[in-house]
């Protein structure tokens, strides 16, 4: 996946928002494989948090969970469409989410998006200045601002755990039940994680606020 290469206005663009932009921000993070099109999507919007799953492979697992299956770009039209119409910023963490969007299904959300990196580096420059930041990933910025994130919810483990998860549907003919605990558990983790993950991205925002002028 190509990566875009943002000019200084862009970066200012997307690491600018206002309190009444974060109130009716759609929020959200995508959990997949490297190069490929979205397995699904956390989205949060106004404090209510919804996941869809893409990939129909996962359909036993989505039904145990109560979560829907639906055509990712369709969906995903649809959810650049509302922040279009509805004036509202689409938060991600980086410019993985940004690159999906355009890159898979030819969707240019340059106009509404905000990159949540951006604004946890603003502030660690203005809040958090002697903390050490070991990384740039957003555990790390979770760890800065004291945001309670599971630590069995591990590191860069979702890949790992939609394959084992896929590969335990194939192997049971589609039993959820059939996976082993072991199984039935990443499953439940890669959730919780997408969740954590979304739920973290708006507390970065949020604190930002508090010591912005905007």
């Amino acid at each position: 996946m190509q990566t875009k290469i943002l000019n200084k206005d862009l970066k200012k663009f997307f690491s600018n928002v206002t309190k009444d932009e974060v109130k009716k921000g759609v929020f959200i993070d995508f959990e997949g494989f490297i190069d490929k099109p979205p397995t699904l999507i956390g989205v949060l919007i106004e404090n209510e948090f919804t996941q869809i799953i893409f990939d129909k492979n996962l359909k036993p697992a989505a039904d145990k969970k109560g979560l829907a299956i639906n055509d990712a770009k369709q969906y995903l039209t649809s959810l650049a469409q509302k922040a279009k119409k509805e004036s509202r910023r689409i938060f991600a963490f980086s410019q993985y989410e940004n690159n999906i969007f355009r890159e898979f299904y030819g969707l240019d959300i340059d106009p509404y998006y905000c990159d949540v990196r951006f604004i946890a580096k603003k502030l660690k420059t203005k809040k958090y200045q002697d903390y050490i930041l070991k990384s740039r990933e957003l555990k790390k910025y979770l760890e800065m601002i004291n945001f309670n994130r599971p630590a069995h919810l591990g590191e860069q483990k979702s890949t790992k755990r939609i394959r084992d998860v896929l590969a335990g549907l194939q192997a049971n003919n589609n039993i959820y039940d059939e996976l082993t605990n072991t199984q039935k558990s990443k499953w439940t983790n890669l959730l919780a994680h997408n969740k954590i993950d979304v739920l973290g991205m708006q507390a970065i925002v949020k604190e930002y606020l508090k010591i912005s002028n905007t």
